[in-house]
Parts: structure tokens; C-alpha cells; sequence
């Protein structure tokens, strides 16, 4: 069965209707909320997170950094205007950062830094502070909790509610394999495991 049987991803007005096997999930865009699809066929979800790049803006579990270039330089490319380098935004992202936790020291020396260099959590941040910066009609986290020890998946869930603080009309999809298959978040459980942004 092809990918276009699978699912599909339809914009009707101001409802962004999703449709795959067992799921059928109509989000109101421009009315904020949070949305969650979880399926236990990981292929299908990727393929759906692929479908709604047209209509959103999807933070993959990685980040979606590209390895060839600097973390300033996919900085600029996602934060660039198509003609003016993002520099101008400078001030804001590093406000961004500094709000999800980066330290000080760490954000000095973010632009030189490779992909490579930045741990799951890192590359996570960057991604959202993109998106943060961004706007989007929808914010889609794709696997968001991939990777990530316990603390990691609850600074994740702090960022998410800041950027919801700051764009309250954006709604926020998460994509998740059925809970079976994905890690137990708890806002109350102690943990020892450090969320490091350093």
C-alpha cells in the first residue's frame, strides 16, 4: 500500500485534518491546544511527519540540524529570510536559549560548534528555539522524547509549555509511538539523572 493510501493530510479552512489507519484527527489552527497521535507503526509516523511539512513546522527527534554545516550556520539558513542573514535575530535567540536553560559559556561558543558537538538535549533546544523564533501555524513534535533520560524529557516538556506561553494560537501535535513503546514522562517522579544544556 503506498503512502498516499496510508494517510492522508488534508487543509480545509482553518482545519488541518489528519487521516491514518485508526486515526482520524481534525486540529483547529490559530486556536493553540495541544494534540497527540500515537501509532505503533513508526514507518507511518514518519512518513505522516513528512506529509505535514507543508503545513507545519516539525522538530524531529534529532533535532534536524544538517551535519555538514555549523550550529550558526543551520542557524541562519532556518532563521533567514530567504535574502537577509539571520544575524539580526541574534538578540532573540540567545534570549530563547538562555530562557530554555543553555548556560552562559555554552552559548558563546554554540555557533562554531558542530552538530556533532551538542548532546540529544542541545540539538533538541536549538530546534525549538528555531521554532520558537519561527511562528509556525503548527508546531509538530515528531518523537520528541527519543533518546532523552527522564530530566532531558522534562526540560523538553518545560520548553514546549514556554513556547506555548509565547505563542498561545499555535497548536502543538506530538507524535508518539503507542505509549507502550515510548518513555514514561512524570512531572512528580524524582529523578537523579541531570537535564544538561552545558
Amino acid at each position: 500500500m503506498s503512502p498516499q493510501q496510508r494517510l492522508a493530510v488534508r487543509l480545509d479552512g482553518r482545519v488541518l485534518e489528519l487521516q491514518i489507519p485508526g486515526v482520524d484527527l481534525a486540529i483547529q489552527l490559530g486556536q493553540g491546544g495541544s494534540y497527540t497521535l500515537s501509532h505503533d507503526d513508526p514507518q507511518l509516523l514518519d512518513e505522516l511527519a513528512s506529509a505535514l511539512e507543508d503545513h507545519a513546522w516539525v522538530v524531529p527527534p534529532d533535532g534536524g540540524l544538517l551535519s555538514g554545516l555549523s550550529v550558526g550556520a543551520n542557524l541562519a539558513l532556518a532563521l533567514s529570510d530567504g535574502v537577509h542573514a539571520a544575524t539580526a535575530q541574534d538578540a532573540a535567540l540567545q534570549g530563547a536559549l538562555q530562557a530554555a536553560g543553555m548556560p552562559p559559556e555554552r552559548l558563546a561558543r554554540l555557533h562554531r560548534l558542530m552538530p556533532s558537538d551538542l548532546n540529544p538535549l542541545e540539538l533538541w533546544t536549538v530546534a525549538w528555539a528555531i521554532a520558537l523564533l519561527r511562528k509556525p501555524a503548527l508546531l509538530v513534535l515528531d518523537h520528541p522524547m527519543t533518546h532523552l533520560n527522564h530530566a532531558q524529557q522534562r526540560a523538553v516538556l518545560g520548553m514546549v509549555a514556554l513556547f506555548q506561553d509565547k505563542h498561545p494560537t499555535c497548536p502543538v501535535l506530538w507524535l508518539h509511538l503507542k505509549p507502550s513503546l515510548m518513555p514514561m514522562v512524570t512531572q512528580d517522579a524524582p529523578s537523579q539523572e541531570a537535564a544538561c544544556l552545558c
